[in-house]
């Protein structure tokens, strides 16, 4: 938990600063892999049009997609893990280069 809160800091205080991300393709990559979790533990029958009995059911169903989802990340993961790593030295070099400008 604790290396996930250091590479998340990182992420925001770069927002803040506005600085370029050299590192975002990186930060994407997690979110593909957090997405494709996800995305794995949802039946084949949700991504389904509904039959003539659901119809009822779809307008709700669809004001239930609209309101954020709450993603659970298991930080033990070795993707998450692998992703976050790379994020950091990333993230460690652009503050080097940024330190250096000559190298």
């Amino acid at each position: 938990m604790k290396m996930w809160y250091i590479y998340t800091m990182e992420y925001y205080s770069t927002i803040v600063k506005n600085e370029v991300m050299p590192f975002a393709a990186t930060w994407m990559d997690l979110k593909i892999i957090i997405l494709s979790k996800l995305n794995t533990k949802t039946s084949p029958a949700t991504n389904q049009a509904p039959g003539p009995e659901e119809k009822g059911k779809a307008g709700s169903a669809k004001k239930t997609e609209d309101e954020e989802e709450e993603i659970d990340i298991d930080l033990t993961a070795p993707e998450t893990e692998k992703a976050a790593l790379a994020i950091q030295g990333k993230f460690r070099r652009f503050q080097k280069r940024k330190k250096d400008p000559s190298s």
